[in-house]
């Protein structure tokens, strides 16, 4: 996942070696690189000194050098591997690759870290995050013996979780659980009286795997421990599909995560055990449990035919598209100018719906692919609307008194309510002050009170 690696590698890098010190977490983030920064990595493994950068570059064809130059680039913003400079001669320099020293020990098994010591030791990533006495790290337990679970069980549940909070979204069910309600509001999708927000419209149309990162991207941004959050994360990529972990070989951090995670659907607990469902494993490149079949096919004269398999499907398609016509498994609807314009006025962006069509096309019965002519019109008619700025009322005052208009600006300052004033020291013979019209009831009274103790009439 493209956002989460952007996310782990804006941290120190101390921080992000620390936190693939362990071996599931160091392949899981591995894994999301692109693969030809991958393909460097694993060649570079077995090299314990530098290899030299020019030799490096030699790997692929000239035509395609730009692309192996940037998955160095990444490799190295990974913070995965660095490079020496060396100085030959006074004109002559020589650039080395040299994987990182723990990367290497990690992904050859020779580095052993003491789990139990990381999590209890006073460190600046873990100081409040104390195991309890029953802690014991996965890798030291006996996982033939771990319980599992059919898969039916896990898709039907996380597929219900997260279709329920969408629901609860477009109003088609009345309530939800009180910590999906929180999840929402916290990520700032609704307001507490249950209307959407400008972000909640966008996410509404997103594919599970964004929406899934915007949650759990909030919850990162609230955690006590980030270090312990994104290493269990990171862990539960690499994590088997049908098998229970045991709860107790997690820090009191990840314990506190399995809740929200149940929510959406990430896992599922059953007793003392929780089970990693199709829902993270794909987030991870694990499972291909969202690229299923579209369900709609859209025309070039605007006109969708879809056959939705759930009441969902036909709300989500009410977000930019008018619906003539609804029946249990059908329904046709067709994009105008008015239905396109209200969605980009409550939020969601042209590339949200292009994005929501291109995931959801039929390739069976159809190309897969929105028509030129459509897309062509979806950029005129944004471009349309942008033309068109949108700027506050705003009222204008004259004052024969500087003292006056002075006080009137600094009253208008106080309601948040100013746009502009008398200069300093400015000689004329009248001061303008320039305010909003939405504060006019409650500077209104100001006004007055500046009128009557004026003495030469206050504003004009």
């Amino acid at each position: 996942m493209e956002e989460l690696f952007k996310y782990i590698r804006k941290q120190p890098e101390d921080f992000v070696i620390n936190l693939i010190s362990d071996q599931d977490a160091c392949r899981t983030y591995i894994r999301l690189l692109p693969p030809l920064s991958q393909q460097i990595l694993f060649r570079l493994l077995y090299i314990e000194r530098g290899f030299p950068r020019s030799e490096v570059e030699k790997w692929s064809p000239k035509s395609k050098s730009n692309d192996l130059i940037n998955a160095i680039k990444k490799l190295i913003k990974a913070h995965l591997v660095y490079i020496v400079t060396d100085t030959i001669s006074e004109n002559s320099y020589n650039s080395s690759i040299i994987i990182n020293k723990r990367v290497r020990e990690v992904l050859l098994g020779t580095y052993v870290e003491d789990k139990k010591a990381f999590v209890r030791q006073k460190n600046p990533f873990a100081p409040d995050d104390q195991p309890d006495e029953n802690f014991v790290p996965f890798d030291e337990l006996d996982q033939s013996k771990f319980p599992t679970i059919d898969e039916k069980i896990l898709d039907d549940f996380s597929n219900y979780q997260l279709e329920s909070i969408l629901s609860f979204m477009l109003k088609l069910r009345d309530n939800i659980d009180n910590e999906a309600k929180k999840i929402l509001s916290d990520a700032k999708l609704m307001e507490f009286g249950g209307n959407l927000c400008p972000k909640g419209h966008r996410f509404l149309l997103l594919s599970p795997k964004e929406q899934i990162w915007r949650i759990v991207k909030c919850y990162l941004k609230f955690t006590k421990d980030l270090h312990s959050s994104l290493r269990f994360l990171l862990k539960i990529g690499s994590m088997e599909l049908s098998k229970g972990y045991p709860i107790t070989s997690l820090t009191p951090t990840q314990k506190e995560l399995l809740s929200p995670f149940k929510t959406i659907g990430l896992v599922y607990i059953d007793g003392d055990y929780f089970y990693p469902t199709k829902s993270i494993l794909n987030f991870f490149g694990k499972s291909n449990i969202f690229q299923t079949e579209g369900w709609m096919l859209i025309d070039t004269n605007f006109k969708i035919t879809a056959f939705p398999k759930s009441p969902l499907h036909t709300a989500l398609l009410k977000k930019f598209a008018n619906v003539t016509y609804e029946f249990p498994g059908f329904a046709s609807a067709f994009i105008s100018p008015n239905s396109f314009r209200e969605a980009l006025n409550q939020g969601t962006t042209l590339d949200d719906i292009i994005g929501f069509l291109k995931s959801n096309l039929s390739h069976k019965i159809g190309s897969g692919q929105i028509p030129s002519a459509v897309m062509k019109q979806f950029y005129v008619w944004r471009d349309q609307r942008e033309r068109l700025t949108v700027t506050h009322e705003c009222i204008m005052r004259q004052y024969t008194n500087p003292n006056d208009a002075n006080l009137a600006a600094q009253c208008a300052k106080q309601l948040a309510g100013y746009v502009y004033g008398p200069a300093e020291k400015k000689e004329s013979h009248y001061w303008i002050v320039i305010t909003l019209s939405s504060i006019e009831q409650s500077y209104k009274p100001y006004l007055d009170m500046i009128q009557n103790n004026s003495e030469n009439g206050g504003y004009i």
